[in-house]
């Protein structure tokens, strides 16, 4: 009789250790998820071309998780900082998309941990700009028209090597304008640009662009060139005097032609004496 209630106490045993183990695998836990966003360093502190209408900052954040026993969660916040309830112990992967207040997607993070009871908090780096978009630039010069217009420009993504795209763009020289057309990764760009007429740098410059996923960014960017003269610009005075004298030239125009010829007469001021010996 003694033997088989111990029997009987050890089956109980057995039986209460493989339920807590079962609890264990099937219990619940809350977890605590952190957002980091790793992609605001990138952003350069000058004004930039970007998609109209897009912001450029983070908003809002996407959580989607995937679980035991297909166990899945999605959910959409505002804040950095996110508090699960009840989510099933063992293995997740968590899928973060941050996006702009338009909910347009920026960046994402991604991270796979062990949940428990005493490992119940993680954190997310947002590091990876995500999707592509597309790039248009229009170039203008003025009305004044060169010939033999050589078009040179470079693009560079943040982080990687500049890259030399001048065969792609479409110069239009009986205009004075140049347009080039492209899709681009997501991420920020150097655009890098000079003209040059017959071997002769016009001009040049350097502007920033912004690619959003799904996205056109549109650049109108307006070139000033400055020609420059044969010969100083002024006013150039011969004078047959043999010696200085004191006068003034009136009566003309506010406005010269430049190179122009003038012919005005001299009022002096001070009466020219002769000594002879």
């Amino acid at each position: 009789m003694k033997k088989y209630i111990w029997k009987m106490i050890g089956i109980v045993a057995i039986t209460s250790l493989l339920c807590v183990g079962c609890a264990e695998q099937e219990g619940t836990t809350n977890l605590r998820v952190r957002l980091s966003d790793a992609t605001s360093s990138r952003a350069i502190a000058r004004d930039m071309y970007a998609p109209l209408g897009e912001g450029l900052d983070i908003y809002g954040y996407i959580l989607e998780g995937t679980g035991p026993n297909e166990d899945s969660l999605t959910l959409t916040t505002n804040s950095s900082q996110v508090n699960i309830n009840g989510l099933v112990i063992g293995t997740w992967n968590l899928l973060v998309t941050a996006i702009n207040q338009q909910g347009t997607p920026l960046a994402t993070g991604e991270k796979t941990f062990q949940l428990t009871t005493r490992n119940n908090s993680v954190e997310v780096i947002i590091d990876t700009l995500i999707g592509s978009g597309d790039l248009r630039v229009d170039f203008s010069w003025g009305e004044e028209i060169f010939d033999e217009i050589d078009f040179v420009l470079g693009l560079q993504k943040q982080g990687n090597e500049a890259i030399d795209v001048s065969s792609a763009v479409l110069v239009n020289e009986q205009s004075s304008s140049a347009q080039y057309q492209t899709t681009l990764d997501a991420g920020v760009y150097e655009l890098t640009y000079s003209i040059y007429s017959q071997g002769v740098k016009l001009t040049g410059g350097i502007d920033i662009i912004r690619i959003l996923d799904n996205k056109e960014t549109h650049a109108e960017v307006a070139l000033t060139i400055k020609k420059e003269t044969p010969e100083p610009t002024g006013l150039s005075i011969q004078s047959t005097f043999g010696r200085s004298i004191s006068g003034s030239i009136t009566g003309i125009d506010d406005v010269v032609t430049p190179h122009s010829p003038l012919a005005q007469p001299l009022q002096m001021t001070q009466k020219v004496l002769t000594h002879m010996r």
